[in-house]
């Protein structure tokens, strides 16, 4: 079953395009595989065949955020706008999954709670939200998060500092 025209060999000039391919081989052997090229119209074979790369272009990613927070003794809350874009790659048909080359663009909020604990300063929790304003090839949703927060402290201070 042939999907395209019997002259779509001739007007897409396949023969010296394969002739160009096998100028650029570099061994007899990949010189006699390029000059013997043929177009494959099975469906199932082209995509398990598209399958077999280890090397996707990757879209290069355009980010940026804003964030204004009020931080005192052990209270700090911030609200974040953060954004994503993806300078090409493609879309996500209905059927597909979400994947490194896709384009993918996003505007989300936030906010985040840092509370330490009175009882210790080193611990503290955690809580974040945020939520999709819009997005290509992104879902609208809502996320949450809660952690743990420990504060190690690798240096002392120097007698110079804790004068001052």
């Amino acid at each position: 079953m042939k999907f395209f025209p019997e002259s779509a060999l001739v007007q897409l000039e396949y023969e010296q395009v394969k002739t160009l391919l096998a100028l650029h081989c570099r061994t007899e052997y990949a010189k006699h595989k390029a000059s013997n090229l043929r177009i494959h119209t099975k469906k199932e074979f082209i995509e398990t065949e598209l399958q077999q790369t280890n090397e996707y272009k990757m879209p290069n990613l355009l980010t940026g955020g804003l964030t204004l927070g009020y931080f005192k003794n052990t209270t700090r809350v911030e609200l974040q706008y953060n954004m994503m874009n993806t300078q090409g790659g493609v879309d996500i048909r209905r059927n597909d999954a979400p994947f490194l080359t896709s384009n993918m663009d996003q505007n989300q909020i936030g906010a985040m709670i840092q509370q330490r604990m009175p009882f210790h300063k080193n611990l503290g929790i955690i809580l974040m939200a945020a939520h999709t304003l819009s997005g290509r090839n992104v879902g609208k949703s809502n996320s949450f998060g809660i952690g743990l927060l420990y504060q190690f402290k690798l240096f002392n201070k120097t007698k110079s500092e804790t004068a001052k």
